[in-house]
């Protein structure tokens, strides 16, 4: 896979005001805490909003995959009986937990690649700004068989074929001679950050067409970005960020051709035969990120049921990253 050396993109691409980088082992995590926007983080903030809002369904468990500290969960709560939040930031989730509703809201710390839940046990899962952080969209499958039958998985990546994309990265990169890119090819685009800790990944449409798992099926994909550009935002001012949010989705609308666009949102229906409804509180559909079985409450612990590991709650918290035995 091809690294190149990142000047400006990231200050446009990277929306979050605060990086950290979380550990497993070796494996770096992407960890972020994005409390502050500046006028063109509004309008993408805006636009994902609209977005949601007017594509949700109703259900009754949905879970917020790397949601950070909830910008998107009181969406979600509007049309789900409950939610679970799950987040690497520990930041991230002690604010959540001090502006959610804890008796509709399930606060887990977690790889949003591995949530401790159990299959076929959720109605909705959305995931929002990350996907792009992870080289390899493998463990797709895995979250799909988080979803019950029909349950929708909502999530989006960057498009590198995008025409757009492609004169934004002309601008950035001109004066760069050792710069190689082909906007058709096939093969993953990397891009680090400015403090070399994280990446942001850029898919082909060719590839993003592909990502749905076995007994999945992309049940639509909605084009964004098409009107996020710096100066246009910022001449446009907070006033005016409605405005260009609905022109933005009116565009969307009208030139329903996804591969126009550099931010395309995936709307992946799960088909699979997976149900799992034995469960008296939110607690109860928790699974062990270690071994994958499901576990029982312990006072305000978790506890694996199989391998014992336990993990504890801490200010209404639940904390999966590092199970101990």
């Amino acid at each position: 896979m091809k690294r190149i050396a990142l000047i400006n993109v990231s200050k446009e691409i990277v929306l979050n005001k605060f990086l950290f980088v979380g550990k497993v082992g070796k494996e770096k995590i992407p960890d972020y805490e994005s409390f502050e926007f500046t006028i063109e983080e509004e309008h993408e903030d805006l636009l994902e909003r609209k977005l949601i809002s007017r594509n949700l369904v109703s259900g009754q468990i949905a879970v917020d995959l790397g949601g950070g500290y909830g910008r998107m969960t009181n969406i979600l709560l509007e049309r789900f009986k409950y939610v679970i939040l799950v987040d690497y930031s520990e930041r991230n989730m002690e604010r959540a937990v001090k502006t959610l509703d804890s008796n509709r809201v399930l606060f887990v710390l977690a790889d949003a690649r591995n949530p401790p839940i159990v299959d076929g046990s959720v109605d909705f899962m959305l995931s929002l700004r990350v996907m792009h952080h992870y080289p390899t969209l493998e463990f797709l499958d895995s979250l799909a068989n988080k979803l019950r039958k029909g349950g929708t998985f909502l999530f989006n990546v960057n498009n590198v074929s995008s025409p757009i994309f492609a004169l934004h990265m002309i601008k950035n990169f001109v004066s760069s001679k050792k710069i190689e890119i082909n906007m058709f090819s096939a093969r993953t685009l990397e891009v680090p950050d400015e403090s070399g800790r994280s990446s942001i990944y850029f898919l082909n449409y060719r590839n993003i067409l592909g990502l749905a798992p076995d007994g999945c099926k992309i049940e639509k994909m909605l084009g964004g970005g098409i009107l996020h550009n710096g100066v246009i935002e910022r001449r446009t001012g907070v006033l005016d960020i409605e405005r260009l949010t609905e022109a933005e989705l009116f565009l969307s609308r009208a030139l329903n051709f996804a591969r126009l666009y550099p931010d395309i949102f995936v709307f992946l229906k799960s088909e699979r035969e997976k149900e799992f409804s034995e469960f008296s509180s939110l607690r109860d559909i928790l699974s062990c990120t270690a071994c994958g079985n499901p576990t029982k409450r312990e006072g305000a612990d978790v506890v694996c049921v199989k391998c014992g590991r336990r993990y504890y709650t801490r200010g209404g918290i639940i904390d999966m990253r590092n199970p101990l035995g």
